[in-house]
């Protein structure tokens, strides 16, 4: 007969191994950062043809009016008050610091009323730069 005979510790504690679950959520993690900068996010807008069609510096700022005649500036929904608030808030900055231009742009079943609204609540705050865009002509 065998008889075992030995130091038995009751001191050891049995326990997970978390590192492969730390390298699954790291993975994921990694997963979801790199989808969500290759999501394009974007506004589907027919903007209107022109033959003098350009490419714009890049320091402006982008507003566009879409088909429901919503005001969206820098990819952010906002109505008339809050874009006065952030033209006042650009006039209070030093003149080298200012934008120097803002686009505007509109789908072709916008209003004319509301594109000459944000427009002119451009140029009362100083913004005389003002860019319309538009889609090159296709010949």
């Amino acid at each position: 007969m065998v008889r075992f005979t030995g130091n038995q510790n009751n001191d050891e504690k049995i326990g997970v191994d978390l590192t492969p679950l730390i390298d699954i959520i790291f993975n994921l993690i990694i997963f979801f950062l790199i989808t969500a900068v290759i999501t394009v996010k974007g506004i589907d807008l027919k903007l209107p043809e022109a033959s003098t069609a350009e490419k714009m510096p890049a320091k402006s700022w982008e507003i566009i009016i879409d088909e429901n005649e919503k005001i969206i500036f820098n990819d952010a929904v906002i109505d008339e008050t809050r874009l006065k608030r952030i033209f006042e808030a650009e006039r209070a900055k030093p003149e080298n610091e200012r934008i120097s231009s803002i686009i505007l742009k509109a789908n072709r079943k916008t209003t004319f009323g509301t594109f000459v609204n944000v427009m002119d609540t451009a140029r009362q705050y100083g913004f005389y730069d003002l860019v319309i865009a538009t889609d090159p002509r296709k010949e």
